[in-house]
């Protein structure tokens, strides 16, 4: 017999001897030295269709035990971003991760802020704040500026003839008669019209 058809017909026996001796009620396979290991390890799935040859966990899920012949798609809040892992990692600050089984994280959407690790939903920003794509937390209108409603993207401008004395503000106030204010303006000019 040639040495090809010999560790054919030794692989063949092998797996049948996997399959009569555990049954699959506990997994096997060979490791790279052609040892039988009992278990499936962790990371990794083991079903009849693959007994002896364990497989990663595909992206978007993950095998926390040993012994697995199926895996867990990531939860919604997490992701699982290669092959083989063992958990989830959770969604950074500034992002979220709203399905599951994903492989990356979303940045935060405009006009939306995720303060926290593992979000699944970003929280929409609130009146008196703008919010930029991947923020953490809400940045508050500037002095000369006022946002008038949430999910903001930028602030608003103060339009000429109005003033915006102080951060955090939703609306312009006139400015008083006899002073000037231009476009943008944020503390009164106290230079009275001619």
């Amino acid at each position: 017999m040639s040495p090809l058809l010999i560790l054919i017909v030794f692989l063949i026996l092998i797996n049948f001897y996997l399959i009569l001796i555990y049954n699959n009620s506990e997994q096997a396979y060979l490791n790279n030295k052609n040892e039988i290991l009992k278990g499936c390890p962790k990371g990794h799935y083991c079903t009849l269709k693959n007994i002896g040859y364990p497989v990663k966990c595909p992206m978007g899920s993950y095998c926390p035990n040993e012994g697995m012949n199926y895996w867990i798609k990531c939860s919604k809040g997490f992701y699982c971003p290669r092959p083989g892992l063992i958990e989830s990692i959770p969604c950074p600050e500034g992002t979220y991760c709203n399905d599951f089984g994903l492989v990356q994280p979303e940045p935060c959407r405009v006009g939306h802020y995720c303060p926290n690790e593992k979000m699944s939903e970003p929280i929409p920003c609130p009146i008196g704040h703008y919010c930029i794509r991947g923020q953490t937390e809400p940045k508050i209108c500037p002095i000369g500026y006022y946002c008038p409603q949430e999910r903001l993207i930028n602030p608003s401008v103060c339009p000429y003839e109005n003033y915006c004395p102080e951060e955090g503000m939703t609306n312009y106030l006139p400015c008083p008669k006899g002073y000037y204010c231009k476009v943008g303006t944020g503390k009164i000019n106290f230079k009275k019209d001619l």
